[in-house]
């Protein structure tokens, strides 16, 4: 494994774990579970998107269809036709989405590393999983309970 690769373990671990747990619980705390979570697993219609675009794979009618009824199932998890339910605010929005943005480059860089070190895919996984900031996420809003 070269150097380069290991800086790639570096930014996987600081954004797919990292940044990705900071956005997420700090929607959790702007918003509903539902809503948190529902912003979140949008990342699956980013990575379809992202993988057609970034990696060249093929978008074929059946993904977009699938796409389309996540994106219909997402309104309905959050309940956005209810305002009484659906309660989101611009600071959640922003850190649900941002959470949801780290996981698909989360997504993104563990293919990259897997055609990388398709031999060792075992220490790809054992990266992958690393939190190399050292609690830094943590860290970075204070009121660590």
């Amino acid at each position: 494994m070269r150097v380069q690769d290991l800086v790639w373990f570096l930014v996987l671990g600081f954004v797919g774990i990292s940044l990705n747990y900071l956005f997420f619980f700090r929607s959790l705390e702007l918003t509903t579970v539902s809503t948190a979570v529902t912003l979140v697993y949008t990342y699956s219609i980013m990575v379809t998107v992202c993988a057609a675009i970034l990696l060249r794979e093929q978008l074929t009618r059946t993904a977009i269809l699938c796409a389309g009824l996540a994106t219909v199932g997402c309104f309905l998890i959050a309940q956005v036709y209810d305002p009484d339910a659906f309660q989101l605010n611009r600071a959640g929005l922003l850190f649900g989405m941002g959470a949801a943005v780290t996981k698909t480059v989360y997504t993104l860089i563990t293919k990259h590393l897997l055609g990388l070190c398709r031999k060792l895919w075992s220490t790809c996984c054992t990266f992958a999983r690393f939190d190399p900031t050292g609690g830094w996420s943590a860290a970075m809003f204070g009121n660590v309970r």
